[in-house]
């Protein structure tokens, strides 16, 4: 099972969120989002022989941040955000009590709180306060209004990072029943209400739902773009992901290889997509027990993650748990141990001791050392 990993490292990431009809503003300039665990924790694959890897897909300049369990908000951070919330507070308050329950500034109030809240992790709160704005403009407004799919997407946002995922998908596939009809299927708001339903049926293992989407997205891209445009490559990866997910492996690989090379070639400074693509590729070696090659891409993306991304970064410890589980399957035990005591250690400290992640990195930990020790006994001359 793979891992739906999202990111986005580059500008136009960030800007695209902004001009999407302004849908959700807040995006964290981290990646896709400063999530910690964006998906259905990590699952490994377990194969005859060897042991069982990851596979990380990256959904780049998919809009909003997902995900339970964000490490926790750097200081200033916080301080900021919690200083916006108590201002957001008085100004709800004094437009509840200046105008009726239903008026334009005091659903506005309560968008803009209900989006500190999240970036606060207060997720229960700022649901409840977009529950109540996605209700009024239910009874406002017609199906097809804008401030009322906006409101459905800012709700469908918070559901997804509760990983409440069916819900999310029900909020989308409204809006694209009532608002996005109206608009052209081309217009970017259209096309991430797609990118957006699309992900929300690989997380709940709908993945021909999901193809769907994604291909209508490769459709529509296709007609304005060059084959070469990181769109389409982005697109293709989605596809090639689903394909793993349907065990076509080799389809999955010949898309993820085409990518590798045009990303290399004409879009050097696409990183982020180039490493998930490599990260994706690499398992696919994996599982057909090609540890050598998976190991050359996945050293290529631990040496970009180490330059350009934080150690407790998702993106860097699933590279890391991916090379570590490599590692064993070429019996270099003692360097899959070190790799996998730092993932440990990260985790530990920015995850709760309830978290799945925490507690399968942990376990993977041991059968390395388990490992270790028999392979100790086997030889003891040699330890």
């Amino acid at each position: 099972m793979t891992r739906l990993y999202r990111a986005a490292h580059d500008e136009k990431d960030r800007t695209m969120l902004h001009d999407v009809a302004q849908l959700t503003k807040r995006y964290d300039a981290d990646r896709m989002s400063a999530s910690r665990d964006r998906a259905p924790r990590g699952r490994r694959h377990a194969g005859p022989g060897e042991k069982a890897v990851r596979l990380v897909l990256l959904y780049a300049a998919l809009l909003w941040t997902f995900v339970p369990g964000d490490s926790a908000l750097a200081d200033d951070r916080a301080a900021e955000l919690s200083q916006k919330k108590a201002k957001q507070l008085k100004v709800l308050e004094d437009l509840s009590r200046g105008y009726p329950d239903d008026h334009a500034e005091v659903q506005k109030g309560r968008t803009d709180l209900a989006k500190t809240l999240r970036d606060l992790g207060e997720l229960k709160a700022a649901r409840a306060l977009q529950k109540k704005v996605v209700d009024i403009y239910s009874r406002k407004h017609p199906e097809d209004d804008r401030e009322l799919a906006r409101a459905r997407t800012d709700l469908a946002d918070t559901a997804m990072k509760m990983q409440d995922y069916k819900a999310a998908r029900e909020l989308l596939k409204k809006v694209l029943a009532t608002y996005a009809f109206k608009i052209d299927g081309d217009e970017p708001y259209v096309l991430w209400v797609r990118k957006c339903l699309g992900d929300t049926h690989y997380y709940l293992r709908e993945y021909d739902q999901a193809v769907v989407q994604y291909e209508h997205l490769l459709q529509i891209h296709s007609e304005k773009l060059p084959a070469d445009h990181p769109e389409i490559l982005d697109a293709r990866i989605h596809i090639a992901i689903m394909k793993i997910e349907k065990k076509d492996l080799d389809e999955a690989r010949v898309e993820l290889e085409k990518a590798i090379s045009i990303y290399e070639k004409k879009h050097p400074k696409e990183k982020m997509m180039l490493q998930v693509a490599r990260l994706n590729l690499a398992e696919i070696h994996n599982v057909k027990r090609d540890p050598k090659a998976a190991i050359v891409l996945q050293e290529k993306v631990i040496a970009y993650c180490a330059s350009e991304l934080e150690e407790d970064d998702d993106f860097h410890l699933t590279a890391r748990s991916n090379l570590a589980a490599t590692l064993q399957t070429l019996g270099r035990l003692d360097e899959a141990e070190a790799l996998q005591k730092k993932v440990v250690e990260v985790c530990e400290r920015k995850l709760p001791k309830t978290d799945t992640r925490r507690k399968s990195e942990a376990e993977y930990l041991k059968d390395i050392q388990k490992a270790i020790k028999a392979k100790r006994k086997k030889s003891p001359e040699k330890s």
